[in-house]
């Protein structure tokens, strides 16, 4: 090195040994405060109070619960975790038709309860098809 890059190497250095604490400290003082997250509410419709049917397919639970003014509601649990990626609920009349001709429900994903609200009217013995839409094939279907 020569004296000239010597010397201002220095300098930076000596520069440096006085502005980099100086950046870590109003780093720390400009520093956000933690947000704590509100917790997630469960999206779930409360369960209605009788069990009208129960049918069980591993690794599935099914439930039709009922109340007293004539809502039913269908309740799902899975039992196990599944093996398929996507998993789709469709209600319909038999187990002979297509699952996308039956009405969708919702989506199942990892271990836990789903419910799913069906309305007042359908059919006294519904059937339920779990299908994956990944690869267009019936995981499961449960008459009740």
């Amino acid at each position: 090195m020569t004296p000239t890059l010597r010397k201002n190497h220095r300098a930076i250095w000596f520069f440096l040994m006085g502005f980099l604490p100086v950046l870590f400290t109003a780093a720390i003082v400009v520093m956000p405060e933690q947000k704590t997250m509100p917790p997630v509410e469960d999206d779930q419709p409360p369960a209605l109070a009788g069990v009208q049917k129960s049918a069980e397919a591993d690794p599935f639970a099914a439930r039709l619960r009922g109340s007293g003014s004539g809502q039913r509601q269908l309740e799902i649990e899975v039992l196990r975790p599944l093996t398929s990626a996507s998993a789709l609920v469709y209600l319909t009349n038999d187990s002979s038709t297509k699952p996308q001709d039956g009405i969708l429900l919702g989506s199942l994903s990892n271990r836990q309860t789903y419910r799913f609200n069906i309305g007042e009217n359908g059919d006294p013995q519904p059937t339920i098809v779990v299908f994956d839409p990944i690869k267009n094939a019936i995981i499961q279907t449960i008459t009740l």
